[in-house]
C-alpha cells in the first residue's frame, strides 16, 4: 500500500515545481521586458531635449525677422547665448 501514496506525493511534487517554475519563467519575461521598456525612452531623453534645444535656438534666431516690433532685424542682437567669464 505505501507505492500508490508516494506517486501521487511524487506527482503533486512534480506538479507544484512545475508551477513554480512556470511561474518563475512568467516573472523573468516580464522583468525583461520592463528592462527592455526602460532602455528604449532612456534612449529617448536625450533626442528630445537636444530637439527642444536646437527648436529654442532657432526661435530666437528667427524672431527678430518675423515679429513686427518696429526694429531693423539687424539692429537687435540676442544676449541669451553663451559667454565667456
Amino acid at each position: 500500500m505505501p507505492g500508490p501514496v508516494l506517486v501521487r506525493s511524487a506527482r503533486a511534487d512534480a506538479s507544484a515545481a512545475q508551477e513554480r517554475a512556470d511561474q518563475a519563467r512568467d516573472e523573468l519575461r516580464t522583468a525583461l521586458d520592463n528592462r527592455q521598456k526602460a532602455l528604449a525612452e532612456r534612449g529617448k531623453a536625450p533626442a528630445c531635449s537636444s530637439r527642444s534645444t536646437f527648436n529654442g535656438h532657432a526661435a530666437e534666431n528667427a524672431l527678430p525677422y518675423a515679429a513686427a516690433h518696429g526694429y531693423h532685424s539687424k539692429d537687435i542682437v540676442h544676449v541669451g547665448g553663451n559667454h565667456d567669464g
